[in-house]
């Protein structure tokens, strides 16, 4: 029987597509054993070029598989390669891809001003939830640390998509379409960041000033039915009618500049707010005591 080889090549699939297209490398020191009539026989390490051969082999059959390595996912010949000897016949092409998993990080923080940057003293949120959909499917999730951050570690090849879970109360400012990331091996994906605004109120009361001093003194009940009015960045927004003690409240209000002004009546002077309040909104920093006097005519 004239003996054979059998040889390969191991390789860095750098696109996970389990083909070694041009300029994917072989991969040196990754160790390949041949088992022969189903019995451990004996292994080779792959060398600087990621080639690996068994050679003089006489006849049975042989089965040419890789020692899979921590950290990376094997994307060609993961079930190896068996090869049944003939005289004279050597086996070459029995090649093993492996792709180097990565990482996909990023931070989670709190946009104080609502400018969709992180700014310095701007700390990260903890226990919010990142999903992670895998060539559109769902694959996992993970909540943010004490300081921000989330990591999402040890991910094969594929197309991946990083998104927040809103929370009820606040503004998303950075981040808003989530990160889509097609994997390439060893390539960590890391500033996959997230920014909210936590919304605030805007509050205040409307009262009949009794003397006209520009004061709530005691005693100066609140006027219902008086409509507050609010602009966000020069334009109109919305607006609020006084309720039965004279308070109003705008609610719920992501980043901006806002200005609160009152619809005067007929018959009544103005005597406290008169040119309104602007307020530009600060993360969680609730805004009250935006309040109106006004004085009923006499004759």
């Amino acid at each position: 029987f004239r003996n054979i080889s059998i040889s390969g090549m191991k390789f860095e699939d750098e696109d996970g597509d389990g083909v070694q297209d041009a300029g994917e490398a072989g991969l040196s020191g990754w160790t390949v054993t041949l088992t022969k009539n189903g019995n451990p026989f004996t292994s080779r390490t792959t060398g600087a070029d990621g080639s690996y051969s068994f050679t003089d082999l006489g006849p049975g059959v042989y089965h040419a598989s890789e020692e899979t390595q921590s950290g990376w996912t094997q994307t060609y010949g993961n079930s190896g390669y068996t090869v049944t000897a003939t005289s004279g016949d050597n086996s070459s092409d029995n090649n093993f891809g492996n792709f180097r998993n990565i990482s996909i990080s990023g931070m989670k923080f709190e946009d104080e001003d609502g400018d969709g940057m992180q700014d310095a003293g701007e700390a990260g949120l903890s226990g919010w939830t990142v999903t992670l959909t895998k060539n559109s499917t769902p694959f996992t999730s993970g909540a943010t640390g004490a300081d921000g951050s989330y990591n999402f570690t040890d991910l094969g090849p594929g197309v991946y998509h990083a998104t927040e879970e809103t929370q009820s109360g606040w503004t998303q400012t950075y981040g808003n379409s989530g990160y889509t990331l097609t994997a390439t091996s060893g390539d960590n994906s890391s500033d996959n960041n997230f920014g909210n605004f936590r919304n605030i109120t805007i509050s205040g009361m409307k009262f009949e000033d009794e003397d006209g001093d520009g004061v709530q003194d005691a005693g100066e009940a609140g006027l219902s039915g008086w409509t507050v009015t609010l602009t966000k960045n020069g334009n109109p927004f919305t607006s609020r009618t006084t309720g039965a003690d004279g308070s109003y409240s705008f609610t719920d209000l992501g980043p901006g500049v806002y200005h609160a002004s009152e619809e005067t009546q007929s018959g009544w002077t103005q005597t406290y707010g008169n040119s309104g309040y602007t307020v530009t909104a600060t993360s969680g920093d609730n805004s009250s005591d935006n309040n109106f006097g006004n004085f009923r005519n006499i004759t």
